[in-house]
């Protein structure tokens, strides 16, 4: 089993308990508050990546993948993420290079604890649909009582991502032990208006400015007579 999915020793990284400032990879004190540290765990996408194209013959799924979409390809008609415009400017032009698509919420652990698992994982965006959760990454797992402030959860994984694109993945072919590189991007996440607002620095979507295009002002009102429910409009 640990032949086909090696484990790769996940990278430990401190944060304040109170202000959740980064604080590296050392277990010291907070420089802002001088209050004791939490840890969350990096898991490295390099590795990951040269796993699934060594071991579990990504290159021949990404293959398959171009075939298919070269007999199917239509101008002007979208089917798939890869078909967009945002994946064609991030995707390097490389047959193997590597587009993926993220997703972190929180996930409670159990009914009796407030403590909640923020899971950072991602995707190929080269993939055929019904295979594309057979090869998710797992490169973040953030575990306290507490959100994460993601502007220190993303700082590790922002800074390999830049290291990936930069530098580049060598692996070597299962069949043809030839060495190939592939260069790694990664132009979006999916997640919900809370979480989409704490990567923006904006105001969540209850507040007086909350549109991350405009600077259209919301105003609250009641929505049922009676009721005392709220909205913003």
């Amino acid at each position: 089993m640990r032949d086909l999915c090696p484990l790769s020793p996940p990278i430990i990284h401190y944060y304040c308990q109170n202000c959740q400032f980064y604080v590296g990879e050392e277990n010291l004190e907070c420089l802002l508050c001088k209050s004791e540290c939490s840890k969350f765990l990096q898991i490295s996408l390099a590795k990951q990546i040269r796993n699934l194209f060594e071991i579990h013959n990504l290159s021949d799924v990404l293959d398959r993948f171009y075939s298919c979409q070269n007999n199917s390809l239509v101008v002007g008609q979208y089917s798939d993420i890869s078909d967009g415009s945002e994946f064609k400017t991030a995707w390097c032009g490389g047959r193997y290079d590597l587009v993926l698509h993220g997703y972190t919420d929180g996930v409670s652990l159990s009914d009796s604890s407030n403590v909640t698992l923020w899971p950072m994982e991602l995707t190929i965006c080269q993939l055929l649909f019904d295979l594309r959760f057979r090869f998710v990454l797992i490169c973040g797992i953030w575990v306290d009582s507490s959100k994460p402030l993601l502007n220190t959860y993303l700082l590790p994984f922002v800074k390999e991502l830049q290291n990936l694109y930069e530098n580049e993945v060598k692996w070597i072919h299962p069949q043809s032990k030839l060495e190939f590189t592939s260069r790694v991007s990664a132009p979006g996440f999916c997640r919900d208006a809370p979480v989409r607002a704490q990567v923006q620095q904006v105001s969540q979507h209850g507040g007086r400015h909350c549109c991350n295009m405009c600077e259209q002002k919301m105003v609250v009102c009641v929505c049922e007579k009676n009721t005392g429910k709220k909205c913003s409009v």
